[in-house]
């Protein structure tokens, strides 16, 4: 029997098992297939004779496999102060088992959270390959105590490793580790603010110089309204790698608004800015300062549970110079149509869809003008009662002046799952 046939008969048989008993409200059991694909493809010129010119395509499928899926998840209390999960994951050749604990109690005006997670990769079929086989592990503790009737401190501390059965160039054992500080208070009509400090240290024993220090401020805002609402996010951190020429050191601030003002009862208008900023200490052949924004203006209208928006979208990059090649400045402008569907209980979904052209300030032999088409959709669907399918796609499209610049990628992941 072929592993994909395996796979399916094992979920089908788990699947007809499940449906043929009854389990406690407190405990829920989900079965599932799945299907992941990530594909790319570039176009190159190739002389087959001396005055013919034939276009021949290279293609590279990074994952393509059909995936099933077992989880258990175990409520022991009606008000989920106790919440443990267990999945085990197999395809063709990989298989993860995952398991997860979160324990909510209170003591007075606080409450502590800790949640834990373990997880196992390896591949029980083919040859193993670097990085296929590793042991993940996280936990994260934290003590929220209420100062007032709307403002809480937080006090959390988080910790994870990776340990690779076989580490290699890019897949290095690593530990991370640190605390956070912050507040966050409540305001009328479910409006919500959080702004923390975090430290964290991580430790590479393979190659001391990936050690870093990591630390900043972070904030998010999302207001609710009578008129619209607004999610705001923000973040400034400070890395220092464990390298004396200070190397791969920098500042980074990053910043997401999102805004939606109603005009009237079914009309909308819509703004999105993301900006980023990376200030190195040195300059190398590899790293240098640059400066990223984005937004968009979307107009639209929504009834009953969906809604469909339009507008231009623009971004700007601005790169400094190094000294042995030109900047990769560039200006993008475009078209993005954005869809969403919300059906509580029966199916949410969400389309997205931009249209433009790329302008270089520096042109070269592989890095020329193009025309793009970006596409990301993703939703979940309940079919019938218990059984739900939900996918996530996403694919960019590049047509360039010379079709051997072309280039193309697209990323597909489904399940669908059946559970109780």
């Amino acid at each position: 029997m072929s592993p994909r046939r395996k796979i399916w008969t094992w979920v089908l048989g788990v699947t007809g098992l499940l449906a043929g008993n009854s389990f406690s409200s407190n405990l829920e059991i989900r079965a599932s297939l799945g299907y992941d694909f990530v594909s790319q493809e570039y176009f190159l010129d190739s002389v087959i004779t001396d005055t013919t010119l034939s276009i021949w395509q290279l293609e590279s499928s990074y994952l393509d496999d059909f995936k099933g899926r077992l989880a258990i998840h175990y409520r022991p209390f009606d008000d989920r102060r106790l919440e443990l999960q267990t999945s085990y994951e197999q395809s063709s050749e990989l298989y993860r088992f995952r398991s997860q604990s979160d324990w909510h109690p209170r003591f007075g005006n606080s409450r502590f959270d800790l949640s834990t997670e373990i997880e196992r990769r390896g591949r029980h079929r083919g040859e193993n390959e670097f990085g296929d086989s590793y042991y993940f592990g996280y936990t994260r503790a934290a003590l929220t105590t209420s100062v007032s009737e709307k403002t809480n401190l937080k006090f959390q501390l988080s910790g994870e490793f990776v340990s690779f059965d076989s580490a290699a160039d890019f897949n290095y054992n690593y530990y991370r580790l640190g605390p956070k500080f912050g507040i966050s208070r409540i305001f009328e009509g479910f409006s919500f603010l959080d702004a923390n400090f975090y430290f964290v240290s991580r430790q590479v024993p393979d190659s001391s110089e990936l050690d870093y220090l990591s630390f900043g401020i972070e904030g998010s805002f999302l207001g609710i309204m009578e008129g619209g609402d607004i999610d705001l996010y923000s973040r400034l951190e400070r890395k220092n790698y464990n390298r004396t020429d200070v190397q791969d050191d920098h500042f980074r601030v990053d910043f997401d608004g999102r805004g939606k003002i109603k005009m009237g009862a079914k009309y909308f208008t819509q703004f999105e800015l993301q900006t980023e900023i990376v200030l190195y200490n040195r300059q190398d052949p590899l790293n240098f300062d640059y400066g990223r924004t984005g937004w968009a203006i979307l107009a639209g209208i929504e009834n009953n549970g969906w809604s469909v928006g339009a507008g231009p979208t623009f971004e700007l990059l601005m790169e400094q110079e190094g000294t042995y090649n030109a900047a990769e400045d560039y200006f993008e402008m475009g078209g993005k149509v954005e869809i969403e569907v919300l059906k509580a209980g029966r199916i949410f979904g969400s389309i997205e869809s931009i249209l433009g052209y790329r302008n270089l300030s520096v042109e070269e032999q592989f890095y020329t003008d193009f025309v793009f088409q970006r596409l990301n959709t993703l939703g979940n669907i309940t079919l019938v009662q218990g059984l739900n399918l939900n996918w996530l796609f996403s694919a960019e499209w590049e047509w360039h002046d010379l079709q051997q610049d072309n280039s193309q990628i697209f990323l597909l992941s489904t399940n669908l799952t059946y559970s109780i």
